[in-house]
């Protein structure tokens, strides 16, 4: 997206609007809208941008992972482990669903991280490193956060420009590995964007 990377948010909103009211059944545009609202913090209007979608799609995997971020980031922590159940029952990963209704959120979250970690293979091309990066700011791990960032670029995922504006990664922002790949995929953000705090509830 030229003008969300070159820090044009605004513009960014407004272009995301218009392609909306040209097409309002495509899914991947309503998800642009609703990634967009979250990163300038309008986590509202996010919310129910992912919930529209939802109406017209409801089994969209995306749509529904998007929305528990945003839910958590919003400090709707129930809310968030409602949409991730239903994305783990689309998917048939039952296992997934049992636990988040019988463990604690964060629990829920190493668990997975361990899978994952098992696997370089999976972590590269399936399992996207940047969906593990914000899974690790979900419990305070930044260094691991920056560790698949790093990976993210250095296998050239495609939409990691528009990620590292996620507020999910706000916490990162004075770190000098993040600064680096932000001058590193040329993009222009200000540090000092005045949004919400994402810090998590969970220590290491």
């Amino acid at each position: 997206d030229y003008y969300l990377v070159n820090n044009d948010l605004n513009t960014a909103i407004n272009e995301a609007l218009i392609a909306e009211n040209l097409d309002p059944l495509n899914a991947q545009i309503g998800m642009m809208l609703g990634d967009k609202y979250c990163i300038v913090g309008e986590y509202e209007k996010s919310i129910e941008q992912y919930q529209k979608i939802l109406d017209v799609f409801p089994n969209n995997g995306s749509a529904l992972s998007e929305l528990g971020f945003v839910y958590f980031i919003n400090e709707q922590k129930e809310q968030a482990v409602n949409s991730w159940i239903r994305l783990q029952e689309i998917r048939g990963n039952y296992d997934m669903v049992k636990r988040y209704k019988e463990k604690p959120m964060e629990d829920v979250f190493r668990y997975w991280l361990e899978i994952v970690e098992k696997d370089k293979e999976t972590q590269k091309f399936c399992t996207y490193p940047v969906l593990i990066a914000q899974v690790y700011m979900l419990i305070n791990k930044k260094q691991k956060a920056l560790e698949y960032l790093e990976m993210a670029y250095k296998y050239h995922y495609e939409y990691l420009p528009i990620m590292l504006f996620k507020p999910d990664f706000i916490e990162l922002h004075n770190e000098p590995r993040f600064k680096a790949l932000v001058k590193n995929t040329g993009i222009s953000m200000n540090i000092s964007l005045s949004i919400n705090s994402t810090k998590s509830d969970f220590k290491d």
